[in-house]
């Protein structure tokens, strides 16, 4: 009588006659994963996108700032050495004072980074042959004091291009995912309807 009034309960229950039925469940293909990969590489190919947008603008408006010449303050080459034994990085960190219209302003400039020897003995160089009391020229910010950036070209910032490198690579990446995911969506769709099947 018990067994009775439970098979009826089930009967009437959907959740429960649901819950008890043998039956799979529903896995994510492998053309599933793929896609959603590429999808996630297209959406960092949009962030690395904007970031290259606003450093290219940075960059832009920076080298429309007027150059003057500054005598140099502090010089140092800068090396940062990262965690657990990885790579050295290396800037040149400068403090320099200029004078305009007159007014002595100060300003402390930062270079682009160098991530291997050869571009640290660059900056190097750079540095032993404009030290402490040289002139230098920089390029400041008219409206905003003490902002300045090195005029070189040598040893001034280039965000914009590694940016545009992380962009291409996470595009490059979404697309040949995306790719991939359909056609084998595609595949195993014309597996599935095929006569033999």
């Amino acid at each position: 009588m018990e067994v009775k009034r439970r098979n009826l309960r089930n009967r009437f229950d959907p959740m429960a006659a649901a819950l008890s039925a043998d039956q799979p469940t529903p896995r994510m293909k492998v053309s599933g994963i793929v896609l959603l990969l590429g999808l996630f590489a297209g959406l960092c190919s949009i962030f690395a996108g904007v970031a290259t947008l606003v450093d290219w603008y940075s960059e832009a408006t920076e080298r429309s700032w007027p150059v003057i010449s500054a005598v140099v303050d502090h010089a140092e080459l800068h090396a940062s050495p990262r965690e657990h034994g990885s790579r050295t990085i290396w800037t040149l960190r400068y403090r320099a004072h200029y004078i305009l219209d007159g007014t002595p302003h100060a300003a402390a400039l930062m270079s682009r980074a160098a991530f291997s020897w050869a571009d640290a003995e660059r900056l190097q160089d750079w540095a032993e042959q404009h030290g402490k009391g040289s002139e230098i020229d920089i390029r400041y910010d008219p409206s905003r004091d003490g902002r300045a950036a090195f005029a070189s070209d040598e040893v001034s910032v280039n965000r914009a291009c590694g940016d545009f490198t992380l962009f291409a690579t996470f595009a490059a990446a979404s697309l040949a995912l995306l790719a991939l995911g359909w056609s084998t969506r595609a595949m195993s769709f014309n597996r599935s309807r095929s006569p033999g099947n």
